[in-house]
Order: structure tokens, then sequence, then C-alpha cells
């Protein structure tokens, strides 16, 4: 009975760690990307119309 208990929530605690790496991790990874397109923005490659919209784009679909 207890042994059941104690694996649970060993497993809980475990997927939680893990989920909260993933997370952080992820959100280490966007905002890096983030960067790396301030830096496109302000390349003049992107000063044409498409490049801005398509950088937008991009940033809106990895904030939402």
């Amino acid at each position: 009975m207890y042994t059941t208990i104690t694996v649970s929530l060993l497993f809980i605690c475990s997927v939680t760690l893990t989920a909260m790496v993933v997370h952080t991790s992820t959100n280490r990874w966007v905002k890096q990307q983030q960067v790396q397109r301030a830096h496109i923005r302000t390349a003049p490659a992107a000063s044409t119309k498409t490049g801005i919209y398509s950088v937008a784009v991009e940033d809106y679909y990895l904030v939402h």
C-alpha cells in the first residue's frame, strides 16, 4: 500500500521536474531566436516588406 503511494509520488515529482526543465529550456531557446531575429531585423536584407512580414509571423507563432 505505502510503496504504491511512494512510487506514484516519485513519478509525479519526476514528471513535474521534467516539465519544468523542458519549459525553461524552451523559453531560453525562444529568447535566443528572438535575439537572432532582432539582429536580422536591423540588417539591410530585412528592409523589404516580405522579409519583415515573415519575421513578424514567425515571432507570432513562437510566442503563441
